[in-house]
């Protein structure tokens, strides 16, 4: 009798339920306002207006989907984890080949959202979602994160599923593979960056999102994909096509959004404006600033993945530029029992950079001499080779960025000893708080 009730109640409040979520989506964004995109050129105008549109329809298509499931099925969110999803990039393919890692595989489809990406923080180890459970563990908003690129999600199963696919040549798993593939292509901006979720979530979500270095993960499966590299060499012609078209998008959006003090390019923020590139805000906690960890990890991707184009060249080099004018020296980084990074010895509170629109800190006068692409231990992709070299003979100064590029991927893998050293944005003595000017985080 009661599971009766219930079903009736459901039948009775689901064309309410379906119309609060239509005011929902209905809401204004915050950066992606009708006055910004007002202002735009008509050729922009139409494709920002397209891509809301699309966005849009793809919310309302996951919640009429999810209100038919859950008006024949217990409403409950996903099951939470807060670890990260992972797994190292130059994983053998046997090791996706396993009983364990198909079976994992099912469950990761299974929480794959309609649009094709993937909440963060949901626990794969309870078993494949089941009807009427939403995609996401968020219990608040119910729809926060619901498709998202923060904590490597989206980007990570994506490569999860390449590497199974690759092992078992399953089709169910390359059919949920090329969604989510698909997922990352539908939620580049028209200008070539990425939101943190998709569909659009407004507020600082809207944002271009280099926060966690969301972007440089986006960038580096499309990377992989252009080139058929890291598991993804069933790809073909097209879809390498497709992918490199996305990834120079996307660096030109970079390039667009370094941030310019005084005429001169300096570093970025970790969320830009999605229309206006300029720096914004996230939470309390994230002002509009020039970030050290992001901005770091970014340049150390170019080094080894960008084009090695003069823009994207001239672009490093400013970077670096800023990074010695702004070394942070008498500090260093070191991890508790506690897994807490701490400073020691404790000298006089820095200066930290204001506002990235207005201002920059002024250099440190007890700085080492500026470190340049040219001085930095050559990788497999930097220096360029050029017809004129210009690589500096004297050595590198001691505890330099030279140290930070010898091993290419290594380092990366979160938790690890070697990425805790390496996210010191660059060097152990220039930036030992890694996202220097974001102390509070």
């Amino acid at each position: 009798m009661e599971a009766i009730l219930i079903n009736l109640m459901r039948t009775l409040l689901f064309p309410f339920l379906l119309a609060a979520t239509t005011l929902a989506d209905d809401k204004p964004f915050t950066l992606l306002t009708d006055d910004l995109l007002a202002k735009l050129p008509e050729a922009q105008r139409t494709e920002w207006t397209t891509y809301i549109a699309k966005s849009r329809a793809f919310a309302a298509e996951e919640h009429r989907i999810l209100d038919e499931e859950r008006a024949k099925a217990e409403a409950k969110p996903a099951p939470g984890n807060r670890a990260e999803f992972e797994h190292d990039s130059d994983t053998p393919a046997e090791w996706f080949a396993s009983a364990e890692n198909q079976k994992l595989a099912e469950v990761v489809i299974s929480y794959q959202t309609p649009t094709g990406g993937w909440s963060k923080a949901v626990d794969y180890t309870k078993g494949p979602r089941q009807t009427g459970t939403h995609w996401t563990s968020q219990t608040g908003d119910a729809w926060h994160y619901c498709g998202t690129f923060d904590n490597r999600t989206t980007t990570e199963q994506i490569k999860f599923l390449a590497g199974v696919f690759t092992a078992t040549k399953r089709d169910d798993v390359k059919a949920a593979l090329m969604k989510g593939l698909d997922y990352v292509f539908a939620a580049q901006y028209p200008n070539g960056g990425w939101p943190q979720n998709y569909p659009i979530e407004r507020g600082y979500h809207e944002a271009i999102t280099l926060n966690d270095d969301a972007m440089v993960h986006v960038l580096e499966v499309l990377h992989d994909l252009a080139k058929g590299d890291n598991h993804f060499a069933f790809a073909d012609d097209a879809l390498k096509q497709r992918a490199r078209a996305a990834f120079d998008k996307g660096i030109a959006n970079i390039a667009a959004m370094q941030v310019r003090l005084d005429r001169q390019p300096t570093v970025w923020c970790a969320q830009h404006h999605p229309l206006t590139l300029e720096p914004v805000k996230a939470r309390a906690k994230e002002p509009p600033s020039l970030s050290g960890g992001e901005s770091a990890n970014l340049v150390k991707f170019l080094m080894r993945s960008g084009p090695t184009t003069p823009e994207v060249v001239a672009m490093i080099e400013s970077a670096l530029k800023w990074f010695d004018a702004h070394r942070l020296t008498g500090l260093r980084k070191r991890r508790t029992t506690r897994a807490r990074p701490t400073t020691s010895p404790t000298p006089p509170p820095p200066t930290c950079s204001g506002p990235a629109s207005t201002t920059s800190r002024p250099p440190n006068p007890s700085s080492p001499a500026p470190t340049t692409a040219s001085s930095i231990t050559p990788s497999k992709k930097w220096p360029p080779k050029t017809k004129s070299p210009t690589t500096s003979s004297a050595p590198a100064p001691p505890n330099s960025s030279a140290r930070s590029f010898r091993d290419g991927r290594s380092g990366w893998r979160r938790g690890s000893e070697e990425h805790a050293t390496n996210n010191r944005a660059l060097n152990a003595d220039a930036f030992p708080l890694g996202k220097f000017s974001r102390l509070a985080r």
